[in-house]
């Protein structure tokens, strides 16, 4: 008997790994993207804090001029 044969229309046990494996790679890459593109926004909230910040602090302390 080979390992491979299984009763016509019946779902094989490597079928089942071939979906929970297909499954588990679509859920990491989602993972993954929500993780990168959470990191971008926090990255660029936190630019555009300092370069709020940092006007906020030429307009508090103006140079003057020689």
């Amino acid at each position: 008997m080979s390992s491979g044969s299984t009763a016509p229309g019946s779902i094989g046990w490597s079928s089942v790994l071939y979906v929970a494996s297909g499954l588990a790679s679509i859920g990491g890459l989602y993972y993954a993207y929500g993780l990168v593109t959470s990191s971008r926004d926090r990255y660029n909230e936190r630019l555009r804090f300092s370069e709020e910040a940092r006007e906020r602090e030429l307009k508090a302390y103006p140079q003057t001029k020689k």
